[in-house]
């Protein structure tokens, strides 16, 4: 094995067990005061407790708050005349005023919040763009929770860079939960495109406002308004990345509005490609995970068979590929982007090759190869491209899958892996768990610092997984045994 990536696997395996020097310590700091604490990250997304006593108002009749003008969430009255919030983060370090709304009325706290800088200058304005591994989809649809523990979130809060996420409410898509996997021993997963097409009545119904009877996406946001710099969208293949939607690619244009432009026409067409919005933030990092992961699994996914026709083809996908290169490095930002593990790994095509092969399909094994064979050679081109610039940065998710899907990794008692119900990829065979995008970030993490020489902390694995909805043990605890499964 090469040295640097035997140096990466084992830097992982020690954040996984949480040895001594590899995790970050907790703070033990005892906060009092009217804001606790009374600083924090510009990352965001994590709840302070406002003291209103001096207000004079009550905690249960502030109908809105802003911290530095960002808008907080999840507004919560607490005893004693407190109300805890969580913020968003901001966009510039230092004091934030407090601005609480109660009818007609603004009040301003004679005590600010104040958000610290980021650990580098590079990471001022951090944006990330791809498909839906970087928007952080989970159980076949995005989500709240899946946007906070999305890889570019995740990593956000490790270098405390200011990372507005678009929040779906709570329950805008339904998810795909151990209800409906197949019986042992095959298990069978759903496929993730019917579920989700199935699921478009329920989301339609949501984004419908009671009182006027308005259809729009900015209904199924927490906090429309805000200008997001993830700019995934699922689903998407390099090509609307780049250029934007095509008028036939409506499951794009629905979820596109939902990401960057909840304004935008209902059912109607999208104004910008998530490069030409990126562009406009002046970002100083841009990270993407899966940045032409569809246009491989198309293959994979698209129906029930193996199909390697629904793939991009290759020629088309490196002429798109050079022209997103050229783009990113135009902008000054360091650029960080993964390269694409072989889809054979993924959960849903052992699946779906052990049904073709039990349906009497002779020619799976074929099929997948060549599906692999086109990550390999994109690759290839990937890393071609990001040679061209210096500030251009590829950073080696394949590698690292490859090597976990023959060794696993051990993360605190259990030792997970990429086979299904492994505890790294979820319920939908496709998309990572809360800690399977940790240890995505972690890859990031580690790039950023050989190459920007920063000394970013890596993120403890085994904090995630203790609370992560789709580890093998709360898999099993939710009703499903995976040792069942074929």
């Amino acid at each position: 094995m090469h040295p640097r990536r035997l140096r990466v696997l084992w830097t992982l395996v020690l954040v996984a067990l949480c040895l001594p020097g590899a995790c970050a310590e907790p703070s033990t700091s005892e906060v009092v005061g009217p804001v606790q604490p009374p600083s924090g990250s510009r990352a965001g997304y994590y709840p302070i407790t406002l003291d209103l006593t001096d207000l004079a108002i009550a905690a249960d009749t502030v109908e809105s708050v802003n911290v530095g003008g960002v808008k907080a969430y999840d507004l919560t009255p607490l005893e004693n005349g407190h109300l805890q919030i969580t913020v968003q983060g901001a966009p510039q370090s230092g004091d934030a005023a407090i601005e609480l709304t109660t009818g007609d009325t603004t009040h301003t706290m004679e005590h600010p919040f104040h958000y610290n800088p980021p650990l580098s200058p590079h990471f001022e304005r951090v944006v990330a763009l791809g498909a839906s591994l970087t928007q952080g989809v989970q159980r076949g649809t995005p989500s709240k929770a899946g946007a906070i523990m999305s890889p570019p979130a995740q990593l956000a809060r490790q270098i405390g860079a200011y990372h507005p996420l678009p929040l779906l409410h709570e329950g805008l898509f339904p998810q795909i939960g151990v209800q409906d996997l197949g019986e042992p021993p095959t298990c069978e997963l759903p496929s993730i495109v019917t579920f989700v097409i199935q699921s478009f009545t329920t989301v339609m119904a949501q984004l419908t406002d009671p009182d006027t009877g308005e259809t729009g996406y900015q209904y199924g946001r927490i906090d429309p308004d805000i200008t997001v710099h993830n700019l995934a969208v699922g689903g998407s293949k390099l090509s609307a990345t780049l250029h934007g939607p095509t008028d036939d690619d409506l499951g794009y244009g629905f979820l596109g509005h939902l990401v960057y432009e909840p304004y935008g026409p209902f059912l109607g067409d999208m104004e910008d490609s998530q490069a030409t919005v990126l562009e406009t933030l002046d970002p100083t990092l841009i990270i993407s995970t899966d940045l032409y992961g569809n246009d491989i699994i198309w293959g994979i996914v698209a129906n029930d068979n193996i199909d390697p026709s629904f793939s991009t083809p290759v020629d088309e996908l490196k002429e798109d590929l050079r022209l997103f290169v050229d783009r990113m490095a135009a902008t000054g930002a360091q650029v960080f982007l993964a390269d694409l593990p072989k889809p054979s790994m993924l959960p849903v095509t052992q699946k779906k090759q052990a049904i073709m092969e039990r349906d009497g399909v002779t020619d799976v094994v074929a099929r997948i190869e060549t599906i692999d064979a086109m990550a390999v050679e994109i690759n290839a081109a990937l890393a071609l491209e990001a040679a061209r610039f210096d500030n251009v940065h590829l950073v080696p998710i394949a590698s690292h899958v490859a090597t976990l899907e023959v060794e696993g990794l051990p993360v605190g008692d259990q030792l997970l892996h990429t086979k299904p119900f492994g505890g790294l990829l979820g319920l939908d065979g496709v998309h990572f768990t809360n800690t399977g995008y940790a240890l995505v970030a972690n890859a990031f993490i580690m790039t950023i610092n050989e190459t920007l020489d920063t000394d970013v902390p890596l993120i403890d694995l085994a904090a995630v997984m203790a609370t992560d909805p789709e580890s093998p043990k709360a898999i099993q605890a939710a009703g499903f045994d995976p040792a069942l499964c074929d």
